[in-house]
């Protein structure tokens, strides 16, 4: 089952192009899509994106009312070491 979460003022996390490894200073910031959506399939995220909605056929469609969103699951895990590189 396919839905598409639109109408997302916020998506945390999220990047508009891949930064690659984020090392010291650069994992200070958290990335942010504006204008967002999320389409999952059965109940796993298959692909995010601003702007333009994806062209598909959706089970079901889910306006998000211009509302900010942040994943569950958000991995803080670093050493210490690389906090200065």
């Amino acid at each position: 089952m396919k839905k598409l979460f639109f109408n997302i003022s916020k998506l945390y996390g999220a990047y508009d192009e891949n930064p690659g490894v984020l090392k010291g200073k650069e994992m200070q910031s958290c990335g942010q899509l504006t204008n967002a959506w999320i389409l999952t399939e059965n109940g796993v995220v298959k692909a995010i994106g601003q702007d333009e909605l994806p062209i598909d056929t959706y089970v079901e469609t889910i306006d998000m009312e211009n509302g900010e969103v942040m994943p569950g699951f958000v991995d803080s895990h670093t050493h210490a070491v690389f906090a200065q590189s």
